[in-house]
């Protein structure tokens, strides 16, 4: 299937709900609980070679599905790294995941 030339998918707020039609492939189901589609996804990419750009507000999943992670706040990059690496970052946890940090660092 693969021909090396692949359209970007762009998925915004996956989280809702997903139904895409990506290079004759169709994804219909939720990113949420049961992480269906974001296999699904994960396997375009890893196997078909196809990029997405995935928006979304839940840093969590976000964060879980991607390689890499740009953070926003008022349509500003603030951060940017591996999604591994934003992970682990205090800040990250803290700020946009909910989680207090192992450090007891406060403020940005």
């Amino acid at each position: 299937m693969s021909d090396g030339s692949h359209t970007p998918v762009l998925l915004n707020e996956a989280v809702d709900g997903l139904n895409v039609r990506a290079n004759g492939i169709y994804v219909d189901g939720t990113f949420g609980r049961g992480g269906h589609s974001r296999e699904i996804l994960r396997r375009l990419n890893a196997e078909e070679g196809v990029s997405i750009l995935l928006v979304e507000q839940n840093a969590k999943m976000a964060l879980e599905t991607a390689h890499y992670g740009y953070v926003l706040e008022v349509g500003r990059v603030v951060m940017h790294d591996t999604c591994a690496n934003l992970l682990q970052s205090d800040q990250v946890r803290e700020f946009y995941l909910g989680m207090h940090s192992e450090s007891g660092h406060g403020g940005r």
